[in-house]
């Protein structure tokens, strides 16, 4: 896109087309552009091919503006013109925050938009540290009034009367908006987010909008809403805010044909009403109605009346009274006359276009000398040393056309834009009066009203003294307010507007103040004023200055009238002729503005002439000026004849006057450079120049005033009786002398001064001015220019810039890599290099004509949609290009799935695999080799293979099934989910990316319903939510919507008519809601679909944070219809079907009908069984419900089939079943879950279960595990959880537990089988529920450690080695007979290694219930080595009868159990038969000596020497006679130094010794 010219560079030019309007930065000072599509018919240069605009206006204005995701447009109002054209503008927003005076116009049938876009800072935060309160009291404090309209109870009253509101107030309430800085470079000042009032001041009068800076509390701009005729009044009272009052009056009223006699438009006739019997200032037959108001010299509004009259003749006898109330008629005729001018010339209804209410207030305030408009009506004084009533016609059109202007342009009342704003109501009041009577003096403004001069002001000549405020007739010329007062010289500027339009209107021809000849022909007041509306009301924005009216003007003229019409040509020469621009006859490359002498000497070139799309281009330029800097002043000074005096023309002064300086700053520059004054410049007319002495005042900081003689005498003319013309040029290097008499009446050139230049050093320099004297009477003359000629210092250079297609660079190169047409072909790009005067604004180019080719080329195949046939296969792909440049020699290669390649421009194929199908065809340019490509995709729809034969579904009699139709070929079906705990980073740029793999081949494609994501964060206005495909492409789903709500829960985007808009929401969202992104999800739709998706959440405010908890893409399923028996019918991919209730087999169908026009075919076949039957149908997970024909309960039967590479698995969930039964060869692993068993459990022959870490649970009165082997039943898990405690579960054959056996209530009887805990098995009991019957588990039992197995209520704790040991319990089982020799119902059988003594801690432990009678503080624990007996009492240690245990220490090899004394336990004391020593203790390398005790000879005696470990080292038969016995050990003595263990056994009986070796 070439960017329109701005202020300092070169906006007066036409606008540039280009190729295409491309993406691009948004200007950098944010000023008023107008950029050409080039999708436009006629927009394109000759070579160019339209490219496809987007139909959307939103997403186009993104596009080509290059919109962040922090930026928005949003619709403001749709308008139709005159010519049917529609007109779409937009409000800017920043992060939900409107942008003030960021607006944006969509002009499709022109092939333009306009508009201005601010560039927020992407920083500006948009949370205010000032809240509206802090904000309001700033305002206040600025405004400064004594009192405002809220303050006045009447004022209050009456506007809630007037509204018929009763809650209606003048207190202002604050809007947060993002707005310039005005105080700052005006409208291009910085961002900054303020509060907005509308502030009305009641003393002294004044409204405007009053915005805040939110974060400091500064007042940044008062925009004015008053607006008077005549520039600022002082100390006006205040006026209550009008608002429009009813349609229609109350009671009975009638419309009737008055007379007027007026004040100043002479016997009118106009509508008035009828109402109670009067006749009234009232007509109800133009739009809302118009009505006029006696305000009876007040200031409230709410208290006006009405102006009544008898009879409807309205005299001057009745009118022309002291009050001046013909005034009144004059308002109203005026109004109507108004409102009669915009509906049949411009079909505008009403000021806001829409039927609104006019509304006239007469007799404002005592000797008001001023009118204006309110913001809502128009408010009329009655004068007083100035003027007469403001009511005449034109000054209504006036004040009419300011209330225009809110509704249309709305321009900010500051500077430029508000002289245009004043401009404008000129032009409408002039052309409302010359409506009504063209032979009134159209071109002065108020001359009706004006007491002391001929008008207000003069549109044909601005200049004139005449009138009571001159202004400027040229841009930035003579009377240009370069100050602050009058808001910028809104009432003074406005002058060059007005004489652009009165040229523009009737022609004109004349010299410019830039010396610039024009000649304009005139095309008439209508026409003029029909360009004009257009501008402003389609075009202009807030903050367009005169060189963006200029510009817009002439588009305006080129929408209406043609590029190239007569019209379009004055336009752009009447701006010329008030300065602004070229003429229209100027050549490309003509200086703007820039004086000849004063043009910057450029050139430019690019590194190629053409070039390819995305090839870099390289561009040059040089720019210098001229040598010499000319300082000028064309100021026209009159030579007093016969004056002793100098007369002075100020040509250089560091003097600022109204904003400036005489040079626009230049003298700061120059100010110490007298040295380089190399010449000085004069001309002048004078019927006798020898009367006339020129010379230089050079003044110094120092107030030194030092004076240089150019000449002491002109030189004389031979005749006086017309002006002689000369131009001289005094040099001190010059080689001609002044002659002293002129040969004609002209004379120039290059002369000396009488004293030369360099003859004084007068320092730092304050002003130069050049004097003339005419000495002589009899002749006079004039000075008509003057120029400083100084030499050009280093750094008075020109600002440099290229601008073009994609680009705006500073600087005098500039690379760019420019992108091809749209469309392809090829473009004449124009990059231009503009010069800029950064003292006066004016601004030289020159431009460079690339060429930027891409090959035309658009394909598509035949069959977007391809479906399989019967035999499974494809039809063939046609593939064609459809868009080509078609040049001689030109190839297409074409690839894509399974390596295809291809050549031509059509081709068929045929694909072997389904899914979305990418062929991509590229091509170049013969010659050029530019390349261009496109790519074509096709969905190829397959279903996968059908099922295996001969395996029907199997379900339940009753039940449900599933039905599933095959999904595609390379179908994705997801779900794809993320979900965790994601930190969105505060106030980045960057955001979190959130990753999310989508497995699948290339050619896999699903059918996108929407993207789900939830989050939180403490202010959600802040965040952008975007999603970018694997492919890169990108899809906006929220740009800070929500503001301070909480989030996003279970949010769904979805791309669907209507939907909900977000920016219509308030967070938290929830629910379904439109994507952000103009385009939606149709983007997506050729992209790779496999691959990794991304989330990003970006931040784009501080001080908030969040996280994003889960983010998901939620596919569409296959639309495909059931049918089957008993009348089903459902639609889905996925439904749950009603069963009939008879057991036999049964077929349903599913048709899927798919784009394309393909049908597919579904059958499944159902065997329905009576109960519930597990087989692996899906995957071998028991709990699925899929695998079942239906799923079993805790009150019916099932069975599980199992076989080879099908067995079933348990790995998380729950499985009730009642009675269940594993048919043979079925494995069950429990590897996790739970199967609860209420009845049987049994297993066939072959049958088992194991597992790794489920659960076996049994719930039944009477559960019953049948096994068919003790190896079947190998359980990671038991538990048994009864109904009643008293319930018993029956184990009837061995069963093993893993890891845990707890028993919650009820018994677990093992009968005549065992129940075996592996080793680190635990049991847990309580004490009425346990295992009765037999447990048998085993454990190491460590040195100085205690082993408790597992909790079987046993425990040994020993300190002399390691040691495996197995122990039996059995429960509900005494030993012996009761009553007598009994034990309590349990007992222990331990066992360990053979030949190894160890003594230990044994503690047993028991339930209440086992005491079998006994007296439990007897009891006394008892070990045996068989059931039979004999049994040895052992030494009490321990006992504690609240927690059920008694402790011994002994040998601990046997059955033990707990019995009392008296109990008599078959019983015998501990080897009472003999005794045993060893001597010496210890014992050294000889060994040593038992000394054996026996009461009767044993020859079965043996003797063995055991380490701590158990192992046997010595063993040796013994024989003993009765008596003492010696047997001798030596071979003992070769043992290492320790501890040993020596057990001598005689007839049954054992002893066991310690014994040492040092």
């Amino acid at each position: 896109m070439i960017q329109p010219l701005r202020l300092g560079l070169l906006s007066m030019l036409p606008l540039l087309a280009a190729g295409s309007a491309l993406a691009q930065t948004a200007p950098a000072d944010g000023a008023p552009q107008l950029i050409r599509l080039a999708g436009k018919p006629g927009a394109a240069l000759p070579g160019t091919t339209l490219r496809q605009l987007p139909t959307d206006s939103r997403q186009l204005l993104r596009e080509t503006l290059g919109l962040r995701p922090s930026d928005d447009l949003r619709p403001l109002r749709t308008e139709t013109d005159e010519r049917g054209e529609l007109h779409e503008r937009f409000q800017q927003y920043f992060k939900g925050v409107k942008v003030e005076h960021g607006q944006y116009t969509v002009h499709r049938a022109a092939g333009v938009l306009s508009g201005e876009f601010k560039p927020v800072p992407a920083a500006l935060s948009t949370k205010p540290a000032l809240n509206e309160a802090a904000a309001l009291r700033a305002a206040l404090a600025t405004v400064g009034a004594r009192r405002y309209m809220w303050d006045d109870a009447a004022a209050e009253a009456g506007l809630r009367r007037i509204s018929q509101d009763a809650k209606a107030t003048y207190r202002p309430s604050g809007e947060l908006v993002v707005v310039a800085d005005y105080r700052q470079n005006g409208a291009t000042g910085p961002l900054v987010l303020a509060w907005k009032f509308n502030i009305y001041a009641e003393e002294p009068l004044s409204r405007a909008y009053v915005y805040v800076d939110a974060q400091s509390g500064a007042v940044v701009l008062q925009d004015a809403i008053i607006k008077h005729a005549h520039g600022p009044v002082e100390a006006l009272p205040a006026t209550a805010r009008p608002v429009a009052r009813p349609a229609a009056p109350r009671g009975v009223t009638t419309s009737a044909t008055a007379t007027f006699a007026t004040r100043y438009m002479g016997t009118r006739t106009a509508l008035t009403d009828l109402f109670n019997g009067s006749y009234r200032l009232r007509d109800y037959t133009r739009a809302a109605g118009i009505e006029t108001y006696n305000l009876r010299t007040g200031t409230n509004q709410g208290t006006a009346v009405d102006f009544t009259d008898a009879d409807n003749n309205w005299t001057t006898a009745e009118f022309n009274n002291t009050a001046k109330d013909n005034a009144a008629l004059d308002a109203h005729f005026g109004s109507q006359s108004t409102y009669d001018y915009w509906m049949s010339t411009h079909g505008r209804n009403s000021i806001n276009g829409s039927g609104g209410k006019f509304i006239n207030y007469v007799h404002v305030r005592v000797g008001f000398d001023n009118a204006f408009w309110d913001g809502a009506a128009m408010n009329y004084g009655d004068g007083n040393t100035q003027f007469r009533p403001l009511t005449a016609l034109d000054v209504c059109g006036h004040e009419t056309g300011h209330g225009i202007c809110q509704a249309t342009a709305n321009l900010v009342y500051q500077n430029e834009s508000g002289a245009l704003n004043e401009g404008f109501s000129d032009i409408w009041g002039a052309a409302v009066e010359y409506s009504v009577d063209p032979t009134k003096q159209t071109w002065v403004v108020g001359e009706d009203i004006s007491l002391n001069s001929g008008g207000l002001r003069s549109m044909s000549d601005p200049l004139s003294t005449g009138v009571l405020s001159p202004c400027p007739a040229n841009y930035r010329g003579r009377r240009w307010n370069f100050g602050t007062t009058d808001n910028g010289g809104v009432h003074t500027n406005s002058g060059v507007l007005n004489h652009w339009f009165y040229i523009l209107s009737v022609g004109k021809t004349g010299t410019n103040e830039q010396q610039q000849a024009y000649a304009v022909t005139g095309i008439g007041i209508d026409k003029a004023a029909r360009i004009a509306y257009r501008a402003e009301r389609l075009y202009l924005t807030a903050n367009s200055d005169y060189r963006s009216a200029r510009m817009f003007t002439i588009q305006a003229a080129t929408d209406l009238y043609g590029a190239a019409s007569p019209e379009v040509v004055a336009v752009t020469d009447a701006w010329f002729a008030v300065g602004l621009g070229t003429s229209s006859a100027a050549a490309a490359g003509t200086q703007a503005q820039c004086l000849p002498d004063d043009a910057a000497v450029l050139t430019a070139s690019a590194s190629a002439v053409s070039l390819c799309a995305g090839e870099t281009l390289n561009l040059t330029a040089t720019a210098a000026y001229p040598t010499t800097r000319r300082l000028r002043s064309f100021t026209s000074v009159a030579l007093p004849d016969a004056s002793t005096a100098y007369t002075a023309v100020p040509v250089f002064s560091t003097t600022v006057v109204s904003g400036t300086t005489l040079q626009h700053g230049l003298e700061t520059l120059y100010r110490s450079s007298f040295a380089d004054l190399q010449g000085v410049r004069v001309r002048l007319s004078h019927a006798q120049p020898g009367d006339v002495a020129l010379r230089l005042a050079v003044r110094n900081s120092s107030g030194v005033t030092t004076y240089v003689s150019l000449a002491t005498a002109l030189p004389a003319a031979g005749s006086t009786a017309a002006a002689n013309t000369l131009d001289l040029t005094f040099a001190d290097n010059a080689s001609a002398t002044l002659p002293a008499t002129m040969s004609g009446s002209t004379l120039a050139g290059t002369f000396r001064p009488a004293t030369a230049l360099g003859s004084i050093t007068p320092g730092t320099l304050v002003s130069i001015s050049l004097e003339a004297q005419d000495g002589v009477a009899g002749n006079t003359g004039t000075i008509t220019s003057v120029e400083l000629l100084f030499r050009r210092l280093a750094t008075d250079v020109p600002s440099v810039r290229w601008i073009g297609p994609g680009l705006d660079v500073t600087g005098a190169t500039a690379s760019t890599q420019p992108a091809g047409p749209a469309a392809g072909g090829t473009a004449v790009y124009r990059y231009t290099v503009l010069a800029s005067d950064p003292f006066f604004g004016c601004t030289s180019l020159q431009t460079v004509d690339v060429n930027v080719s891409q090959p035309l080329l658009k394909a598509d195949a035949l069959q977007a949609d391809l479906c399989a046939g019967r035999g499974q296969a494809f039809g063939p792909i046609s593939l064609r290009v459809t868009a080509d440049d078609s040049i001689a020699g030109q190839t297409y290669r074409w690839t894509g799935p399974n390596g295809y390649a291809a050549t031509g421009k059509r081709r068929s194929t045929t694909s072997s695999i389904g899914g979305l199908l990418r062929y991509t065809v590229s091509t170049s340019t013969p010659g050029s080799n530019c390349a261009n490509q496109q790519q074509v995709a096709v969905l190829a729809r397959r279903p996968v293979a059908a099922a295996p034969a001969g395996l029907d579904s199997v379900a339940c009699a009753g039940g449900n099934i599933r039905l599933r139709s095959r999904p595609f070929e390379n179908q994705l079906v997801g779900p794809y989910q993320f979900s965790g705990s994601a930190a969105i980073p505060d106030f980045s740029a960057v955001g979190v990316r959130i990753p999310l793999v989508v497995p699948g081949t290339t050619e896999g494609f699903f059918d996108l319903r929407g993207i789900r994501v939830s989050l939180n964060h403490t202010y959600v206005g802040d965040l952008t939510l975007y999603i970018i495909a694997p492919d890169g492409t990108r899809v906006l789903l929220s740009r800070q919507n929500g503001a301070t709500g909480q989030g996003h829960q279970n949010t769904l985007f979805v791309d669907s008519v209507g939907a909900r808009v977000l920016s219509n929401g308030a967070s938290p969202f929830a629910g379904s809601w439109q994507v952000d992104d103009a385009n939606g999800f149709a983007k997506l739709r050729n992209t790779p679909m496999a691959g990794t998706w991304n989330l990003f959440v970006v931040d784009g405010g501080p001080a908030d944070v969040g996280t994003v908890t889960s983010w998901g893409i939620v596919t569409r399923s296959n639309n495909t219809i059931w049918s089957g028996p008993n009348g089903l019918t459902a639609t889905g991919d996925n439904v749950l079907a009603a069963l009939p209730a008879t057991a036999g087999h049964y077929r349903y169908i599913g048709t899927t009908t798919v784009p394309g026009g393909c049908t597919f075919r579904d059958t499944v076949d159902v065997r329905v069984a009576p109960g519930s039957e597990w087989r692996r149908r899906q995957s071998t997970d028991l709990a699925l419900a899929a695998n079942w024909t239906c799923l079993p309960t805790a009150t019916t039967d099932a069975e599980v089939r199992g076989a080879a590479n099908a067995q079933p698995l348990l790995s998380t969930g729950l499985v009730q079943v009642r009675n269940l039964t594993l048919r043979a060869g079925t494995a069950l692993a429990l590897d996790g879950g739970t199967l609860e068993v209420y009845g049987t459990l049994t297993l066939e022959s072959g049958a088992s279960i194991s597992g790794t870490d489920g659960t076996l649970s049994l719930r039944g009165a009477a559960v019953v595990l049948n096994a068919p082997s003790s190896t079947a039943l190998r359980i990671p898990r038991l538990l048994v959880n009864l109904p009643a405690a008293a319930d018993t579960a029956r184990l009837a054959q061995m069963l093993f537990v893993t890891k845990a056996l707890t028993l919650q209530r009820g018994i677990l009887k093992t009968q005549a089988s065992s129940l075996a805990l592996m080793t680190g098995g635990t049991i847990a009991e309580t004490a009425d529920a346990y295992v009765s019957g037999r447990v048998m588990t085993s454990g190491l039992v460590s040195a100085s450690t205690s082993q408790d197995f597992g909790g079987l209520g046993m425990s040994l704790s020993q300190t002399s080695s390691n040691l495996d040991v197995s122990v039996i319990r059995v429960t509900d089982q005494a030993i012996g007979r009761t009553p007598a020799r009994t034990s309590i119902r349990r007992y222990y059988e331990v066992a360990y290694p053979a030949n190894i003594v160890v003594t230990a801690t044994v503690r047993q432990s028991y339930r209440d219930a086992e005491l079998n009678n006994l007296a439990e503080a007897d009891l006394q624990p008892y070990r045996a080595g068989t059931l039979a007996g004999p049994w040895l009492p052992q030494a009490r240690t321990l006992q504690n009868t609240s927690l059920n245990y008694v402790e011994s220490t002994g040998s601990i090899q046997g059955i033990w159990t707990l019995s009392t004394p008296t109990a008599m336990l078959p019983t015998r004391n501990a080897a009472t038969s003999f005794s045993v020593q060893a001597a010496p203790v210890p014992f050294g390398a000889s060994g040593f000596s038992l000394s054996v005790q026996a009461l009767r000879p044993e020859r079965a005696a043996s003797v063995a020497v055991y380490d701590l470990m158990g192992r046997l080292l010595v063993q040796r038969p013994l024989t003993i006679a009765a008596g003492l016995n010696t047997v001798a050990l030596p071979e003992a003595g070769r043992l290492a130094a320790g501890v040993y263990l020596v057990r001598v056994v005689l007839n049954g009986e054992a002893q066991t010794l310690r014994v040492t070796k040092e």
